[in-house]
């Protein structure tokens, strides 16, 4: 689709872009070549400039004479033939995947880059990946998806460019990594489904996997506690927030929500609302004109654009988008997720707070007596309630709990429940050796004596096949 449509559907929303990328150039000193990129944090930064060159080139706003001098200045930040310095916090001769990762995407998005001025950096971001296919900030330490997604990008612009199967094969093993990490958080949800549906495309997955995201993530949760994650195109270890650049993520939920789903127009609306004097956005997105930051704008910038492109590819009308009642529309979204009701004895109360815990951060809605009875509550009612009002029962199995007289009045209920949804309703879970009730002993149990993450991973696989 041509620019100028876009350009002019923008406008309506008082987003002048052409104002905006002379910003940017200007203060990226773009005409020296980024001139040691100081934007966003103030100090030469590979990451700054590796991803301020990729997005105006995806924006298709750059000549042929800034390329050639940015090519120079990105190759400037090599540490070897295979690594990138992050200098991102003043730190010298310190790689990782991170740095190395964005400084690549730099690289090949521009017209004149050469198979071998890659290839290093290309396999050294292989040889960094996990067994399981994940990779870490450094490349040495535990999975993370935040660090994955950027490793992916970078493999997908070189495996497009040059076909190399290397940086196949090591797709494959991200998607095989992405289908099995168990996400602590909405973000990391959002993030999982990205990688799915972009590895699908990249690599001709032949039998996707089955993931319905607006059911299953929980976008108020998001809004109203997960947006201190930094989950745009990098993620530092430093404590980013809200007013940074999140909303960008819809960079991520334009792959499988609609431009005008109503966390996509938070995020936009967000956007629109603090921009800066119609140019730039600043660091901490606060209107304080004095402080802006191309980083941000860039960022901002792209997002918006692809917003617009999204909203006219989709020959979708400006009526539908409706930036009023956002808020109640999507608590309405996040209230779709599945609810579960957790039976247990007062014994084993810290267990059953930690598997709530675990459920709940993952989108879940968690019914737990201590959270939901009040002082003056009928006992009785609210946990009939709140066992019909539920997806599924997990009964935690211990030797006091299978003699409490509480929990076997809830098994009764629940496999009435069961009986007459003719639906798998009850979900035994066993957190100690104890006899199993009779009515549920032919059931499979959840194990979590010996491994609690590999118990709490058997409950969400089927969880997740709903």
């Amino acid at each position: 689709m041509k620019k100028t449509p876009v350009i002019e559907f923008l406008k309506d929303f008082g987003i002048d872009f052409r104002n905006v990328i002379n910003y940017i150039k200007t203060d990226c000193k773009i005409d020296r070549g980024f001139e040691a990129q100081q934007v966003g944090l103030r100090v030469p930064s590979a990451t700054t400039t590796g991803l301020l060159t990729y997005i105006l080139k995806l924006l298709d706003e750059l000549t042929t004479r800034e390329e050639t001098k940015i090519k120079s200045e990105i190759l400037s930040f090599e540490i070897s033939d295979e690594k990138f310095d992050t200098a991102g916090f003043g730190s010298q001769l310190y790689a990782t995947t991170w740095s190395t990762s964005l400084s690549l995407l730099g690289l090949l998005s521009l017209s004149n880059i050469k198979f071998n001025e890659v290839e290093g950096p290309i396999k050294w971001l292989c040889r960094t990946q996990s067994k399981e296919g994940g990779w870490s900030f450094t490349g040495v330490e535990e999975d993370n998806i935040i660090y994955t997604y950027q490793c992916v990008l970078a493999l997908a612009k070189y495996y497009k460019r040059f076909k190399d199967e290397l940086a196949a094969s090591n797709l494959t093993r991200a998607y095989n990594f992405a289908i099995e990490f168990e996400p602590e958080s909405e973000t990391e949800k959002i993030i999982k489904t990205w990688l799915l549906v972009y590895l699908e495309e990249i690599i001709n997955i032949k039998k996707p996997a089955k993931l319905k995201a607006g059911q299953i993530i929980d976008f108020v949760k998001i809004i109203k506690e997960e947006f201190a994650n930094y989950i745009v195109f990098e993620h530092s270890a430093y404590p980013f927030s809200m007013q940074y650049f999140t909303p960008a993520s819809y960079m991520f939920t334009r792959k499988f929500l609609s431009p005008v789903h109503p966390f996509n127009l938070y995020l936009i609306k967000y956007l629109m609302d603090n921009q800066v004097e119609g140019k730039f956005w600043s660091h901490i997105t606060s209107k304080d004109s004095t402080k802006p930051f191309s980083f941000a704008t860039a960022l901002s910038i792209l997002t918006l654009f692809y917003w617009g492109r999204d909203v006219l590819k989709n020959n979708l009308e400006k009526s539908e988008i409706n930036f009023e009642k956002l808020e109640e529309r999507i608590y309405q979204l996040g209230n779709q997720s599945i609810k579960l009701f957790i039976s247990y004895s007062s014994h084993d109360k810290k267990i059953a707070q930690k598997i709530a815990k675990s459920l709940k951060n993952r989108g879940y809605r968690v019914w737990l007596d201590e959270w939901e009875i009040r002082v003056g509550d009928s006992i009785i009612d609210k946990i009939g309630k709140g066992i019909i009002g539920s997806d599924f029962l997990l009964i935690l199995l211990s030797k006091k709990s299978v003699e409490s007289k509480w929990v076997k009045q809830e098994l009764n209920v629940a496999k009435m429940n069961e009986i007459n949804k003719n639906k798998v309703f009850i979900l035994p879970v066993l957190i100690e050796d104890c006899n199993i009730p009779s009515m549920i002993s032919d059931k499979k149990y959840a194990n979590l004596r010996v491994s609690y993450r590999r118990g709490i991973s058997e409950i969400l696989k089927v969880l997740q096949g709903v």
